[in-house]
């Protein structure tokens, strides 16, 4: 509910240099941190919103 409304997947891209008070997701402020977006991640992202044993309200990139 804090991406957006109803249940969403959440795509967190690293980089951030606002460091904003507050900020809720810290970890994603380093650009070296997460993984490689690679073809297989792609994949897998489109595999996950195609499952319909989770009621989604959409895709929320961040």
């Amino acid at each position: 509910m804090l991406n957006g409304e109803g249940i969403r997947n959440v795509l967190f891209v690293a980089g951030c240099n606002h460091g904003c008070k507050g900020c809720y997701n810290e970890s994603t402020w380093n650009p070296n941190s997460g993984y490689p977006f690679t073809e297989a991640m792609e994949d897998r992202i489109i595999a996950d919103l195609k499952d319909e044993r989770i009621n989604r309200d959409g895709l929320t990139l961040s």
